[in-house]
């Protein structure tokens, strides 16, 4: 072996064998590695088109089935081989525990994953955002309304309120339902609306998506009704002097503004209330610490990194992996297993061999005495055999139940036993 091999080369290097299997009622690619002695995983491997062959196939119906050496085989007889120190290593899909006070930038970043790839992956993931964790916005512009609508729009929306708390919210709800005959969801493009508390002149008001009428009452409510010393009148000036001079861009949020994550939200919810596209919201929630800690998530695409003194088994266990599944994560990274010389790998169950590769292995080092040594105690413990007959030219197995020892010639004449009572 060299540092240039991988655990799917050095298992390709052997030889393949097929095997016929008849397909049984209702049979899964479990059943038939079970069948066979391997993991689902090595079977697989080396039949990615299983399952759909097996889906296919009627009872009784034969498929044929490769058998060989596979990666995760080599890596689960050998786990206590080194690994070279400092060689990335592909993880693909990953299940990662979130660590408190982690953000989705750090997780990606520790993972060496793409950021985009991580939010869109996890965008309707639940749970995820731990509820009443806030989500800073620092530069966030709203354009197409007035500041004072763009205050009270996001005074909502950044759930700083909930639009059944905002005070009259109710009595508009109800003018803006009679008035629009009750609309369903989603809202029409506008509303009619009151142009004042008890009025029954009423002004358009254009809808935003994902608006429900009891928003918009809240919007309006807010607007309308400001009262001097109230949380909202506050943020109202907030906004006004975060907006002195007018930006041409928009709307500007105060710079300490952020949204309160509310129970079930999810990333793609919160960014659907804050009315912003992927690449905007992303640089928001990649850098909050907003994540439930301890929840297990996927991180597609990750990349792990071997350090110094580390074997197959502790860089599985580094990442929380059985070693099967990291060898077939990593089959055909190159350069991570450490060469040794005075090793040599251990190979399980190579199903064919070229018949000079055999013999050459047999004859290698302790292997021809551990062979022959198994032989003869099979043969002098009293194993039977089908004796051979010779048919047309060729030997077959067809003859009286012999004992080993006679067949292989290892019968041994000892001295009689001693007369009884002697």
């Amino acid at each position: 072996m060299t540092e240039k091999d991988s655990l799917h080369s050095i298992a390709a290097s052997f030889g393949t064998a097929a095997a016929p299997y008849e397909v049984a009622a209702r049979d899964t690619a479990d059943h038939l590695a079970s069948s066979l002695g391997i993991s689902a995983a090595e079977l697989l491997a080396l039949n990615p088109g299983l399952p759909d062959r097996l889906t296919a196939a009627q009872a009784g119906d034969t498929l044929t089935v490769a058998l060989g050496v596979t990666a995760q085989s080599i890596a689960v007889a050998n786990p206590d081989w080194p690994v070279v120190a400092d060689v990335p290593v592909t993880l693909g899909t990953l299940p990662v525990q979130l660590g408190a006070g982690q953000s989705l930038g750090q997780l990606a970043h520790a993972h060496q994953a793409d950021p985009t790839a991580l939010l869109d992956h996890l965008r309707d993931a639940t749970p995820l955002l731990h509820a009443g964790a806030t989500v800073p916005l620092p530069g966030f512009v709203h354009a197409g309304m007035s500041v004072d609508d763009t205050a009270a729009v996001f005074y909502v929306r950044l759930g700083l309120t909930q639009p059944s708390e905002v005070p009259l919210a109710d009595w508009y709800q109800q003018a803006i339902d009679r008035l629009g005959g009750n609309p369903a969801r989603p809202l029409p493009a506008t509303l009619k609306v009151p142009d004042a508390y008890q009025s029954t002149a009423t002004i358009t008001w254009t809808t935003l998506p994902g608006d429900t009428v009891l928003d918009v009452a809240a919007y309006a409510a807010l607007i309308q009704n400001v009262v001097p010393g109230t949380p909202f009148a506050e943020w109202m000036e907030a906004v006004r002097t975060a907006n002195e001079p007018v930006d041409p861009e928009g709307v500007r949020l105060p710079a300490d503004a952020a949204a309160v994550v509310l129970p079930n939200d999810t990333l793609r919810s919160l960014q659907d209330r804050l009315l912003r596209p992927a690449d905007r919201f992303d640089t928001y929630a990649a850098a909050a610490d907003a994540l439930v800690p301890l929840v297990t998530v996927e991180v597609p695409g990750a990349v792990g990194t071997t350090a110094s003194g580390l074997t197959l088994l502790t860089l599985a266990q580094r990442y929380a992996l059985g070693l099967a599944d990291l060898a077939e994560r990593m089959a055909f990274d190159t350069g991570v297993l450490a060469a040794q010389p005075e090793r040599q790998l251990t190979v399980p169950d190579v199903p064919a061999m070229a018949v000079d590769e055999l013999i050459a292995a047999m004859h290698d080092g302790p292997a021809m005495a551990t062979v022959s040594g198994q032989v003869a105690r099979f043969a002098l413990g009293g194993l039977r055999l089908p004796a051979p007959v010779r048919v047309d030219g060729e030997y077959q197995a067809t003859g009286p139940m012999t004992g080993g020892y006679q067949l292989i010639g290892q019968q041994v004449t000892g001295p009689p036993p001693p007369p009884a009572g002697s």
